[in-house]
């Protein structure tokens, strides 16, 4: 429960959460009077929030280390030379190795507590 108090979700979510997770929530399953899969379902939509919030481009962001327009540079350079974000993100002086490395660890430590 604590690992994902932090994103929001309630006890409650959680077990309808777990409930789906091994297929025993019905459409009828109540908890606390209100409709489980309503419960999941705003489970699955705080976990993708957190997801999406955990990109790196979307970390480097937040902290700002790089500029939405260096990301879109970034993303281009990702795609057309076949190299990971972190490395387009170097390669272009977006930002350094150590900033990158520092960005994954936190990501890591993140998605770790969701999975």
């Amino acid at each position: 429960i604590d690992s994902f108090s932090s994103i929001g979700a309630s006890p409650e979510e959680l077990l309808s959460y777990a409930l789906d997770e091994v297929g025993l929530l019905g459409q009828m399953t109540m908890i606390n009077g209100k409709s489980a899969r309503e419960m999941a379902e705003s489970f699955y939509q705080k976990r993708q929030r957190v997801r999406q919030n955990s990109r790196l481009g979307n970390l480097l962001i937040s902290e700002h280390i790089i500029s939405k327009e260096q990301l879109i540079a970034a993303l281009s350079y990702h795609v057309t030379h076949e190299v990971p974000l972190g490395q387009a993100l170097v390669q272009l002086n977006s930002c350094t190795q150590e900033q990158i490395e520092s960005a994954l660890a936190r990501q890591e430590h993140l998605r770790r507590r969701l999975s």
